[in-house]
């Protein structure tokens, strides 16, 4: 099992299996256009995320009841935000006590984040106001809501933080460097160590021809 840890700039945190990036790309296999929530506990400065909920594709009383077939998303400007909110009350009506609709998910060969899509805030806000019309629901927490956003087209990128724990002493004749020059002295020293580093993957050490998906 691993976990994977997703952290905002405020603070928060937020802590999922691996498992679920399996789920959430198998939807993107089905459709590449997908919505649903997050759901999971929310706890001080660190959410952690159980499920993904997929929400089925809107349609109206009328088709439904002349048994014609939802239509799959073609676009993110094609999302319901009503149905999706509504989605949001129901789910939270099921939910034990402690579990909450954290977010939403949403799948698309774009990004939707960078910029920040303006139908991806009408979601949000949508939800929000959904759960938050019954006081009885406690359908909202304190915290902002969780948005994951999976682009079928961006590449995956494995980010690695490094932390230099080091002190770099400076000889009599480096005194009057410019800072510039010895930050680069100090970069070449942590370059050579991670040139001998052994890379671990949950604690594992991979092979190099491994693919990524396999893990991921």
């Amino acid at each position: 099992m691993l976990l994977i840890t997703i952290s905002s700039k405020n603070g928060r945190s937020a802590v999922a299996d691996d498992y679920l990036l399996s789920y959430i790309t198998d939807i993107a296999k089905e459709n590449p256009y997908s919505v649903g929530l997050i759901l999971g506990q929310s706890c001080l400065g660190k959410d952690y995320i159980i499920h993904f909920a997929k929400t089925p594709p809107f349609q109206s009383e009328e088709l439904k009841n002349a048994g014609v077939p939802a239509k799959d998303l073609k676009s993110i400007s094609d999302i319901n935000e009503s149905w999706v909110a509504d989605h949001a009350r129901h789910a939270t009506r099921m939910l034990q006590g402690g579990m909450y609709v954290l977010g939403i998910f949403v799948v698309s060969p774009e990004d939707v984040l960078s910029p920040f899509h303006p139908k991806v805030k009408s979601i949000l806000s949508s939800v929000h106001r959904q759960l938050g019309q019954s006081k009885y629901l406690y359908g909202n927490t304190d915290n902002e809501k969780i948005i994951v956003s999976y682009s079928t087209k961006l590449k995956n990128n494995i980010e690695c933080n490094f932390e230099i724990d080091r002190l770099h002493y400076l000889k009599s004749n480096e005194a009057e460097w410019p800072l510039q020059k010895h930050i680069k002295v100090i970069l070449e020293n942590v370059e050579a160590v991670l040139d001998q580093a052994v890379y671990l993957f949950d604690g594992e050490s991979k092979d190099g021809d491994e693919k990524y998906r396999e893990h991921w």
